[in-house]
């Protein structure tokens, strides 16, 4: 769907954008923060999803790093956990360090975790 030229789509980043563009001397800090976080966010949300599912033969994931991990019967989260004290059928684990590979098949993709919501507003404030 195309826009005329002459009609603005809201955006409540525009008017700080085209300040800073312009070389505003009014330089707001806070917004500015919060413009690269949320710029960060979208950022690693499509890197998560375009990632998608890594098979355990081509890489592993980040040691000890929650992951949503998958054995052809099960999906659900999981880590890869370090350590030379374990054996091999114990490496990864669930969320609740329980050996996943000792439950059933051996955890063969995994893919990252989408970064958390973040709470604005009311939400944040709590009960």
């Amino acid at each position: 769907m195309s826009t005329p030229s002459d009609v603005k789509i809201y955006n409540p980043w525009r008017e700080f954008i085209e300040n800073v563009i312009n070389g505003d001397n009014f330089f707001r800090t806070q917004e500015y923060i919060e413009l690269l976080e949320y710029i960060d966010s979208l950022l690693a949300a499509r890197a998560a999803l375009s990632e998608g599912w890594v098979s355990v033969a081509d890489r592993l994931p980040e040691p000890d790093e929650p992951v949503l991990a998958h054995n052809g019967k099960w999906t659900g989260v999981g880590a890869w956990c370090s350590g030379e004290h374990l054996e091999e059928i114990e490496h990864w684990q669930d969320e609740h360090r329980e050996f996943i590979e000792l439950n059933g098949p051996a955890v063969t993709h995994w893919m990252p975790l989408p970064a958390a919501p973040t709470l604005v507003g009311k939400e944040k404030a709590g009960c």
